[in-house]
Formats: C-alpha cells, sequence, structure tokens
C-alpha cells in the first residue's frame, strides 16, 4: 500500500517504456495532477500500468468525482495503452479508473461497490448492454469472480501482489508490440471514456 494515500506515485523505466502510476481511495486531485505533468514528461513512454488500491474501511475517503474526471481527461491527452491492477474495495468514482482501462486485471480478495457508478449512457461502450444492466440493478459489494463472469475485468490473481506483476508484465508486451490493437485505438481514447469524464466533472460542480 502506499505510504501515503493521499499521494499518487509514479516511477518510469525508460527500458521497457512502461510507467507504473499507483493511485489509492482519497488520492488528493493535485497529486493526480501532478502524475499526468510527470507522464508527459517520460520519454519513450509506450504503456501505462494503474495499480489502484480501493479502501478496505467502507467510511474511508472517496477520491472526489471531479478530480477523477480531469485525471482520465489528462490521461486522454497521452493517447496510450493503460493497463490496471485491482485490490481493495472499489466503488464510487474508482469505478471510472477501472472502465477506462484496455486491460483490466484484479486481485481475487477486491470487491466491488454496486450499483455501477458513473453515466448509464456510457457503460455499453464500457462493459456491454447485459453486463450494465446486471451491474446496475445491483446493490452492495460484489467479488471478483462475479466481474470476471461480466467482463468487468480480464484476470484474477491470487493476491495484490500478484495482480501487480501480472498488469506489469501485461504493459511491458504491449510496450513492445506495436501491431497490439491497444497500441493503435487506446480505450481512453474512447469517446465514452470522455463523456464518462465530463460527466464526473459536472457531478461535482
Amino acid at each position: 500500500f502506499l505510504a501515503n494515500p493521499n499521494v499518487a506515485r509514479c516511477d518510469f523505466d525508460p527500458a521497457t517504456g512502461v510507467a507504473m502510476v499507483e493511485v489509492s481511495d482519497g488520492t488528493s486531485g493535485e497529486s493526480l495532477r501532478r502524475v499526468v505533468d510527470e507522464l508527459h514528461s517520460c520519454d519513450g513512454l509506450a504503456c501505462i500500468v494503474l495499480h489502484l488500491i480501493g479502501a478496505i474501511d467502507p467510511m474511508a475517503a472517496q477520491v472526489a468525482a471531479k478530480d477523477l474526471g480531469i485525471f482520465l481527461v489528462g490521461l486522454r491527452t497521452l493517447a496510450l495503452p493503460v493497463v490496471v491492477s485491482i485490490s481493495g474495495r472499489i466503488a464510487g468514482p474508482m469505478w471510472g479508473l477501472v472502465l477506462s482501462c484496455d486491460y483490466r486485471i484484479a486481485a481475487t480478495s477486491s470487491s466491488f461497490l454496486c450499483p455501477i457508478w458513473g453515466k448509464p449512457e456510457c457503460m455499453r461502450s464500457f462493459i456491454g448492454h447485459n453486463a450494465t444492466v446486471q451491474l446496475g440493478m445491483s446493490t452492495g459489494p460484489k467479488d471478483a469472480l462475479v466481474m470476471l463472469e461480466t467482463g468487468v475485468v480480464h484476470q484474477l490473481r491470487r493476491n495484490a501482489d500478484d495482480a501487480k506483476k501480472a498488469a506489469l508484465e501485461m504493459a511491458k508486451r504491449v510496450a513492445s508490440t506495436d501491431s497490439m490493437a491497444c497500441r493503435k485505438q487506446p480505450f481512453i481514447m474512447n469517446y465514452a471514456v470522455e463523456e464518462y469524464a465530463m460527466a464526473a466533472i459536472a457531478y461535482s460542480s
């Protein structure tokens, strides 16, 4: 876990072209904006790994919807594929970071609070009609296996460390393979992500 959960951390490996960004629930908007600036300064950056650490305590502060929306807009300016590893409890605006990534890997211990958060019109582009209806009508926490079955995540790993390692290996593969579809058309550039981000910003206004 992050030493300071209010501060996002960014590490870039020039040898692989992969940047690793750690974000926890409660990360400040200022910290997220700093990370975007750091990513823009990374020469040779080809893929981003997001390590999302959801709050274990249900009463813990959540990242503000406006800050999340601005962060998503910032990621869109990079126009790069994003791989995410997920641990902890995903709730509220953190859903947006999960759904906007090209490849999503979760620890089996992670949980997801339903109904799914965000503008409903965007969800069909993220996870399809059936999953949107199912998760929009559900309430309460759902485990990682349900998220795998509905297509929210693509792969499960035993724990948070294994999920992080798998996400990093996937990102290295993406960064080294120009022919991969997500290199040519990263999902972060999908119009639904922009619409979701704008709705998140407006939600907080």
